[in-house]
């Protein structure tokens, strides 16, 4: 399923709200639901720099969010699955967790989205984040 550019570019900004909100909810322990309202009312959509951030896909963005939140303790799980023993979940970069619960959960529930898309958004996120390969 092609999505067009206007689509695929607010679910881009969708998903990197979706990877600060996992962040947030982590950091200071608030409900879901609570990240998703401050989300919605205050950050969506504000200046980031002098320019006007593009909007996101509100709609994507919750329904991914909540879905994510609901199903983390199994997407935790499969991820724990792939660790060694001596390198628990605990271990990796809080944002890279995030990144990774997003895609998950894309990888295994969205089957609406190709694969590829799914892979290059989350890349292309973890770059910006990250330097480096």
């Amino acid at each position: 399923m092609d999505q067009s550019p206007k689509k695929a570019g607010k679910r881009s900004v969708a998903r990197l709200a979706i990877v600060q909100a996992l962040y947030q909810q982590e950091f200071r322990q608030q409900p879901m639901s609570e990240v998703l309202e401050e989300f919605l009312s205050y950050r969506d959509g504000l200046p980031v720099t002098e320019e006007e951030a593009p909007q996101s896909d509100k709609n994507f963005f919750s329904e991914l969010l909540m879905e994510i939140s609901a199903k983390q303790e199994r997407i935790d799980a499969l991820m724990t699955g792939r660790l060694t023993e001596s390198w628990t979940l605990d271990h990796l970069d809080p944002v890279v967790r995030a990144i990774l619960r997003a895609g998950i959960f894309e990888l295994l529930v969205r089957e609406d989205i190709p694969v590829q898309i799914v892979l290059n958004e989350y890349i292309e996120l973890a770059k910006a984040f990250f330097e480096g390969k």
